[in-house]
């Protein structure tokens, strides 16, 4: 067996929480890089469509509100139905209610305006990018739960010196998990909310700018902007999300090895906010664990993690009440070597 100060050393948790850390934001950095190149292209294709307005009807190279706001012609609404027809279709298949709603609402009147009509348009690439970013974020966050709760009893284990059988993740838990709403609502309705935010502010944003006769480069720049700032709201909430993601299934892991106790910790720095501050170190019962009172995340890019507060005791009694067949877990036996003897894939 290996030293006990592996098991209640705050050290070497901390070294354990950081790696699995590390190893979770390697995948979300690959999603952020995706998610960037996407606004871009999306912002690129919006521009198209302002200078694509400006070019049919402006005169002069102005566009008033007025012949913005004019109706479309015959032909020309006739090839908005045939376009909104087929996006509908698309969006049948996500099963994306709000969104359907939407465009619903939109294929019911029996005229459509210049200005209508570019706000669909837009809409549609700020859906696409939302679509996307919600499927990879689906695909990510359940890697995330399924990786760190057998990382977190490998890490136990290891401690121990001894390993014991244990409780699957299967797929009906991780989407419990992800369909919690621990902040009020669960991830991608926080991510949906983001973008009507988005799709509000641009239809704001160009009336504004067609009101006070501005032109598409200032208008394009005033929406580039709006774009930016949305982009890093998002990236605030996927990291969040994350913490959260690492927090619920570290604690599911604990509970499955009858963990009974866990210790906050915090990074300390010059960025390390006054509630983070104030619980490191403290140790609660685990069945009284809340995330955002006394377990992360407490805030938005929170850093702290929760450590398992392990007693003298807890080796002889994980011993004692493990069932089925026990194995010897030395200190050289890797993560991969561990999950091939417990069939993890």
């Amino acid at each position: 067996m290996p030293k006990k100060n592996n098991l209640t050393s705050k050290e070497y948790w901390a070294k354990r929480e950081a790696y699995k850390l590390k190893k979770g934001l390697k995948d979300l950095k690959k999603i952020e890089k995706e998610l960037a190149d996407e606004y871009k292209k999306a912002m690129n294709e919006i521009g198209k469509e302002i200078s694509n307005l400006f070019y049919k009807y402006a005169k002069d190279n102005n566009l008033s509100y007025s012949d913005a706001k004019k109706y479309l012609n015959s032909s020309e609404f006739k090839e908005f139905k045939r376009d909104l027809k087929s996006y509908m279709k698309l969006v049948e298949e996500t099963g994306n209610d709000e969104l359907l709603l939407e465009l619903n609402t939109l294929s019911m009147k029996s005229r459509i305006s210049r200005l209508e009509e570019m706000f669909y348009q837009c809409s549609k690439y700020i859906n696409e990018v939302y679509e996307s970013t919600n499927k990879r974020l689906q695909i990510a966050y359940s890697s995330t739960i399924k990786d760190n709760y057998y990382q977190t009893i490998y890490d136990i284990h290891k401690a121990i010196g001894v390993g014991a059988s244990f409780s699957y993740i299967d797929n009906d838990i991780i989407k419990e998990i992800l369909a919690f709403p621990w902040s009020g609502r669960h991830y991608s309705q926080r991510l949906w909310s983001n973008r009507t935010k988005i799709k509000n502010a641009m239809v704001e944003e160009l009336t504004q700018m067609l009101i006070q006769g501005k032109g598409v480069k200032e208008t394009s720049k005033a929406l580039s902007k709006r774009l930016d700032a949305d982009f890093k709201n998002c990236i605030r909430l996927i990291h969040t999300e994350h913490s959260y993601f690492m927090s619920e299934s570290t604690a599911k892991a604990y509970e499955e090895l009858g963990v009974e106790k866990y210790q906050f910790l915090a990074t300390l720095d010059n960025r390390t906010s006054e509630i983070c501050q104030k619980l490191d170190g403290k140790v609660f019962d685990l069945k009284d664990r809340v995330v955002g009172v006394n377990a992360s995340p407490m805030h938005v890019h929170c850093r702290s993690c929760e450590i398992p507060y392990i007693e003298d005791n807890y080796s002889t009694r994980f011993a004692r009440d493990s069932k089925g067949k026990r194995i010897e877990v030395s200190s050289s036996m890797t993560y991969e070597e561990w999950a091939k003897i417990y069939k993890i894939e």
